[in-house]
């Protein structure tokens, strides 16, 4: 495995540098990390991935303070080498006791490739079942999407390339047109839904590869992502560059409501335990709406700091209020919705104040140089505010290399004192006010 690893990863920290030449850019970056990451780790990838998420699931590494946990990535190599679904390890620290100093601690372990599984075409993006983390559904270049066994009882053994040849299922029904949507249900087990020109919905615990649900003219042009809801199992919605999205019920074929935007929408998310949804637009703003309501056309806020096209929102698992958004821009925003309203503040020096509900926008040499191609929050228990994200930076000025970063924010870089607030404020607010975000995490 060690070189299987060599050869598909060049690995490096963002935080450290082995170079004996310390360049101010240097010292820039590694003052950056300590203020502003309370994790920052960058692996340059030999190719770019289209997609990431976490694994569930991980192992204490007592000797090195860290946890061992997998993340999911595939390879876009334009057909210059295989296409493979890779299963990486990498290495999250424990977080220190008050009185330990953070320099010195960092961790100096390379992430390892735990399974490379071959794959039909590149990888446009990869998800694990919910209801059974083994099973793992990509979707191609091509369109066609696949169904991969990772827990099966006799799987092949590894070559000497570190290569296990799983075969996967194929699921019928999808067109020639190549897309990008692909998301399981989490309230209706193993289903699964994928778009591009049409709506495909499978049944997956039922053995059968043909769609139970087929919608051909769900759009007029382009399909670009599929989300189910949160809490009804019959709930699911799509977005398109026809400048619409739709609320659809899996027993109908009809939408149930549609909305039509000034721009093409790239991304959906519902917000857990609300009647609110949020969408990523080419105008570069994150627009939440009522589902009640999309019949008048009129949203409740945008979320307004992308420079370009937003191409994902992922809803954080341990916040309903908090969010993240990726874009064409090669910055990606934190937010908190319960935040909207407060008082605007400005840096100092600087006419142009930031919306109150913008947290943290990681962009700039600590981060992606290219669009964001995908992004994950960390979805183990006690993992707050880690994600891990994907860019395909591969201009010979680029300071990362098809970079896979691995960061956490610190907690007093993304909330004011002001903002913890709590007595008078709190009982003048109620529920409106944010709980207490002080508490480090992770």
């Amino acid at each position: 495995k060690n070189a299987s690893v060599s050869r598909c990863f060049v690995t490096t920290s963002a935080t450290t540098t082995s170079s004996a030449m310390a360049t101010d850019d240097n010292a820039n970056d590694m003052l950056c990390g300590q203020m502003f990451y309370d994790i920052h780790r960058e692996r340059d990838l030999d190719w770019p991935s289209s997609t990431v998420q976490w694994l569930p699931g991980k192992e204490l590494r007592k000797e090195h303070n860290c946890t061992a946990q997998q993340i999911l990535l595939g390879t876009r190599t334009s057909g210059e080498e295989d296409e493979y679904l890779f299963v990486v390890e990498e290495y999250v620290e424990l977080p220190l006791d008050d009185d330990e100093d953070k320099e010195g601690n960092e961790l100096n372990l390379n992430a390892t490739i735990k399974m490379r599984i071959p794959h039909e075409g590149e990888v446009n993006r990869a998800r694990y079942n919910p209801a059974k983390p083994t099973i793992i559904a990509s979707k191609s270049n091509s369109s066609k999407v696949y169904l991969y066994d990772l827990g099966a009882d006799t799987l092949p053994k590894e070559d000497e390339n570190g290569v296990v040849d799983i075969k996967p299922v194929t699921l019928l029904g999808t067109s020639a047109t190549e897309g990008y949507g692909l998301a399981w249900s989490t309230q209706k087990e193993g289903w699964l839904g994928s778009v591009d020109d049409v709506v495909c919905l499978w049944d997956t615990a039922s053995g059968n590869t043909n769609p139970v649900v087929t919608l051909k003219d769900a759009h007029t042009a382009l399909i670009e992502d599929i989300s189910w809801s949160c809490t009804s199992a019959d709930a699911f919605a799509t977005c398109s560059d026809d400048k619409t999205f739709k609320i659809w019920d899996v027993r109908e074929k009809a939408p149930t409501a549609t909305c039509t935007y000034t721009s093409m929408v790239n991304a959906f998310a519902w917000l857990p335990n609300s009647n609110n949804v949020l969408t990523g637009c080419a105008d570069g703003t994150v627009v939440m709406w009522d589902v009640r309501k999309l019949a008048d056309g009129n949203f409740i806020h945008k979320f307004q700091e992308h420079e370009n096209e937003i191409r994902q929102i992922v809803v954080a698992p341990f916040r309903d209020d908090v969010f993240a958004s990726g874009g064409d821009d090669a910055r990606i925003c934190l937010w908190d919705i319960d935040m909207i309203g407060k008082p605007t503040k400005s840096e100092e020096g600087q006419d142009d104040a930031k919306p109150p509900e913008l947290l943290f926008q990681h962009f700039g040499r600590m981060a992606h140089g290219r669009p964001i191609l995908d992004l994950a929050w960390n979805c183990n228990e006690g993992e707050d505010w880690i994600l891990a994200s994907v860019s395909d930076d591969n201009d010979d000025d680029a300071q990362y290399k098809n970079p896979l970063i691995v960061w956490k924010t610190a907690p007093e870089v993304l909330y004011d004192e002001e903002d913890d607030d709590s007595g008078e404020d709190e009982e003048e607010q109620g529920d409106q006010s944010p709980p207490p975000k002080k508490q480090k995490t992770g």
